[in-house]
């Protein structure tokens, strides 16, 4: 599973540390014969924005329900914010999915050196670390005037520079 899941590159680094992405996680749960099943994805009456909820189970072929998870998606999350509808949705379903999964497989990803939390529920976190790696835009600073100086000059650093 291990060796499935580097080589098809379904995990993300996050903070130096290895999260699956949920194909990894519908993976594992197809190797050991059981599969996600959503019981419903429903869109929540929210003001100004798109909001949706999902419950999605894990069941053996027999339809056994082993595990299950819910989870929500908004539009109003800051790496959502612009995507049409059927995004929302779909993310809805891929963290219940995910979920699902780690409520009965974490122990297998933790022993297998992965982190126990779906990627996907690491959006928030992932966007942050973007964000901080980012280059900040630097401050004007004024230079000191000298006696013939009449306008202050402005010293604006760039990237470029």
């Amino acid at each position: 599973m291990v060796d499935i899941v580097r080589q098809q590159k379904l995990t993300v680094n996050i903070q130096g540390k290895e999260y699956v992405k949920v194909e990894g996680w519908t993976s594992l749960a197809a190797m050991l014969g059981v599969f996600a099943h959503t019981e419903y994805s429903r869109r929540l009456e929210r003001k100004d924005e798109i909001a949706y909820e999902a419950r999605v189970s894990i069941k053996t072929l027999d339809g056994t329900e082993i595990s299950s998870g819910e989870a929500i998606c908004t539009s109003t999350e800051s790496n959502k914010k612009g995507q049409p509808e059927y995004a929302i949705k779909s993310m809805a379903i891929t963290r219940a999915t995910g979920k699902a999964c780690r409520l009965a497989f974490s122990w297998i990803m933790a022993l297998a050196g992965f982190e126990p939390t779906p990627a996907e529920e690491m959006d928030a976190i992932e966007i942050e670390e973007q964000q901080k790696s980012q280059p900040q835009p630097k401050t004007e600073k004024p230079k000191k005037e000298s006696a013939k100086q009449t306008k202050t000059e402005v010293d604006i650093e760039t990237p470029f520079d």
